[in-house]
């Protein structure tokens, strides 16, 4: 390629780049609240334990930030935010400032869920990390989620792979979340209702929360809260002993794509597919990280 050539698609991009509209940008996570529906810390009698490590970052080149780091469900040591085992954590960045801390994993197992409150706006995600022995095996990204009325998260079951779901209720009372699998076509393959108790969380496969899923299942899982609360949820994808997370979308109504677009949840919870009401499963009660985990995360597992 010459010069001229080189130079003038050089030029052809940058104008593809600068003449992106503003509102088409993908944007950092910099907010004042996060919430993390799943963390996880602490040793497995196998040997193999968990850690989740904290990244957080100031944007700001002007003002500090002071923020506090709150654990639900467990406590852990993280060094680098305080001394000693503890839920809560409080520390202050600077401008421009970071900060990587990461559990220690020097208690028992135990999971659940975390939220970052600070004074300024930062960027912030947990990295959720598996060691057998002393080796890592696996870690995964869990991102703050975006807290809303509806949430929809893509599965595919394909080559051995299974969906969890873990979905935080971040308020004082029980809540009822309404979760509901629809195949590629838009059918409804089922829904069930879980209920989480106050300031603690919920992490299961889809397909212990839902009779009849496919092995092979490719679809939507719509989340809803009954009550109406904001729902905060992460998948966990596990392939053998690989695992990742996939975020939520935020969705208005529950109406599947590629169906008949008939599908949608109600204020109240309820699901409504044409003229056809879909029955529940209200068998699950308040729900933790169960032991089947372990068929497609490690030996040790959870």
């Amino acid at each position: 390629m010459n010069l001229r050539r080189t130079v003038l698609l050089i030029h052809f991009f940058v104008v593809l780049v600068t003449a992106a509209p503003s509102g088409a940008q993908v944007t950092d996570n910099a907010a004042t609240f996060h919430v993390f529906p799943q963390v996880a810390d602490g040793r497995l009698p196998g040997g193999g334990f968990y850690r989740s490590t904290l990244l957080v970052a100031n944007p700001s080149d002007t003002a500090s930030s002071t923020c506090t780091l709150q654990l639900y469900g467990l406590q852990a040591n993280f060094p680098d935010l305080g001394l000693g085992k503890a839920d809560i954590f409080r520390f202050t960045l600077d401008k421009d400032q970071w900060r990587i801390a990461s559990s220690q994993a020097v208690l028992d197992f135990a999971q659940g869920y975390a939220t970052l409150t600070c004074d300024r706006p930062v960027t912030a995600q947990i990295l959720y990390s598996s060691y057998t022995g002393s080796t890592k095996v696996a870690e995964a990204t869990v991102f703050s989620s975006p807290g809303g009325k509806i949430v929809q998260l893509l599965a595919d079951h394909r080559e051995g792979g299974s969906l969890g779901i873990a979905v935080a209720n971040n308020t004082d009372r029980t809540v009822s979340y309404t979760i509901t699998a629809a195949d590629a076509s838009g059918t409804v393959i089922g829904s069930s209702t879980i209920n989480v108790n106050a300031r603690s969380n919920s992490a299961r496969f889809v397909d212990e929360i839902i009779r009849g899923i496919p092995k092979d299942f490719r679809g939507q899982i719509f989340i809803a809260s009954v009550d109406g609360s904001n729902v905060y949820a992460i998948g966990l994808k596990f392939t053998a002993y690989a695992f990742t997370t996939i975020p939520t979308t935020l969705r208005p109504s529950a109406t599947p794509g590629g169906g008949n677009g008939e599908l949608f949840i109600r204020a109240d919870g309820s699901l409504q597919n044409g003229s056809a009401e879909q029955p529940f499963q209200r068998d699950y009660g308040p729900g933790t990280l169960p032991g089947d985990w372990s068929r497609s995360l490690s030996p040790d597992g959870f």
